[in-house]
């Protein structure tokens, strides 16, 4: 077994959790599946992925302590 795997269930629940805000009812499992398959090691990918089977867009913006 790979120890490189992410581990993308969190950030699974966390964007269904706001695509159900927004009334959009994705199907978990195929999500899952499609996660399992692809094994992807960056976040960033497994983001993208997640998002695009949602329904939704993610956008990255440079970190600053000033928004905190």
């Amino acid at each position: 077994m790979n120890n490189n795997t992410l581990n993308y269930q969190p950030w699974l629940q966390a964007i269904v959790a706001v695509a159900q805000h927004y009334r959009i009812q994705p199907s978990e499992e195929q999500i899952r599946l499609q996660l399992d398959w692809n094994k992807y090691q960056h976040i960033d990918d497994m983001l993208a992925l997640i998002t695009r089977q949602v329904g939704l867009n993610v956008r990255q913006a440079d970190f600053s302590t000033d928004v905190l």
